[in-house]
């Protein structure tokens, strides 16, 4: 994807949402957090300074974060960092690159070529030992390191050229009182397994519904720790995968890369990492766990995205069903609530939706699992009942009399618990 294009549209649906006001143009240089409320000073590009006042407040302020630094808060650095030039391309006549991206594990220049959205491409290039980064950040650089690969002035422009330090760094706490970090101002990652980006709109899936249901008086602010908990957990997992990589990319003596490359092509062990899967279970925070605090299976883990048949039509599960919490019933179990339960899961949003085979006639609560994918989750765990948490993870499973109304309860103590853990 082409990520400016991908930030105006952001940015264009951000100004069109109701109750949401857009300010550009802004640096923030203050932020002081009273009883209630925390209260931030920005400035414009001519030094006025404009105050907000808002109950919490999430700095997503990149890699340089001001908000990271205001918090005063540790961070890990796992040492790993190395200098790229970042080349983006705009290509005159469409071309066919198969595969779309390459990694090239060249000693004399690592170098990745990667797709960035239809007619734009980016190609990126390690500096080397020796080598200055003044040298390596020009545009006749760019356009020298750009020829072998068929890219020349004539049959491209390109749009953007900078080198960028990569590194290996998470905050060790993400929240401090009212104020929270997100993306990369909370981690940073090296780019090889493409999850920096993705990291940070996890963050935000995770972060999003429980700040909801905290300002909405529906938990307390101690559900915000579990933020911590489980994304930081998740990400040194990504941090860890994406080090791993570039340790076998980022190679530049000629004896080693050879030993790599023999061990490679043979197949034997030490190979070097996969990219690893994107979804990453849970292995901390709210969960649905025994009375010893050990979790239950399959808490914790993403539930799988399939077709569904509903009154609306047919499409993937959270298009036809909706976003928020999700109860899920297999087919016949009875969800059993009572009028308390049942006032808890709507304070939620939460949708209850009953699985049907896929031949089966779709009703106001019930669906037709088209393919078998969610009841095959189901049976694979023994469920009756699947509590879906907003961020797909989840919550926790339950198989017989009383199942949905079990977890709905566990839920509920959970989330009204001093610190849910």
């Amino acid at each position: 994807m082409h990520q400016p294009a991908l930030e105006e549209l952001l940015a264009s649906r951000a100004v069109g949402l109701p109750g949401v006001t857009v300010v550009q143009g802004r640096q923030v240089v203050g932020i002081e957090e009273q009883d209630d409320r925390v209260v931030v000073t920005a400035e414009d590009e001519d030094g006025t300074a404009q105050t907000y006042t808002a109950r919490w407040v999430v700095g997503c302020d990149g890699s340089n974060s001001f908000v990271r630094d205001h918090l005063d808060v540790p961070v890990t650095d796992l040492g790993f960092s190395y200098e790229w030039l970042l080349c983006d391309v705009q290509l005159h006549e469409p071309g066919r690159f198969d595969p779309t991206n390459v990694q090239i594990c060249d000693p004399a220049r690592p170098t990745t070529l990667v797709g960035s959205g239809p007619g734009h491409r980016r190609w990126e290039f390690m500096r080397l030992p020796g080598e200055r980064a003044a040298g390596l950040n020009r545009e006749e650089t760019a356009w020298r390191l750009l020829a072998p690969h068929g890219v020349t002035p004539d049959r491209a422009t390109l749009l953007r050229s900078t080198t960028y330090i990569f590194q290996s760094r998470s905050a060790e706490q993400w929240r401090v009182g009212r104020v929270l970090l997100a993306g990369d101002a909370a981690h940073l990652m090296p780019q090889f397994a493409g999850q920096g980006m993705c990291s940070g709109i996890r963050d935000v899936a995770n972060l999003a519904w429980k700040l909801d249901l905290v300002v909405r008086g529906l938990a307390p602010e101690s559900l915000l720790d579990t933020y911590t908990e489980e994304r930081r957990a998740q990400v040194h997992k990504s941090i860890l995968s994406s080090v791993q990589l570039g340790r076998v990319i980022c190679v530049t003596d000629p004896m080693a890369a050879a030993e790599r490359d023999s061990t490679i092509l043979a197949g034997r062990r030490g190979r070097g990492p996969a990219v690893p899967d994107p979804a990453l279970p849970l292995t901390e925070g709210l969960r649905h766990r025994r009375v010893d605090g050990s979790p239950i299976s399959p808490a914790g883990e993403v539930v799988p995205q399939g077709q569904i048949r509903g009154l609306r039509g047919t499409g993937l599960f959270d298009d036809v069903v909706g976003r928020g919490f999700v109860l899920m019933l297999a087919e016949g179990a009875d969800a059993d609530l009572n009028v308390e339960q049942s006032a808890f899961l709507t304070d939620l949003g939460t949708h209850v939706v009953r699985l049907l085979p896929e031949d089966g006639t779709p009703q106001n609560m019930s669906v037709a699992d088209v393919g078998g994918v969610y009841r095959t989750f189901l049976a694979r765990h023994e469920a009756d009942a699947v509590l879906i948490r907003p961020d797909y993870h989840v919550y926790g499973a339950a198989s017989g009399l009383g199942a949905a109304a079990a977890l709905v309860d566990d839920l509920r103590a959970r989330l009204y618990s001093s610190r849910s853990s």
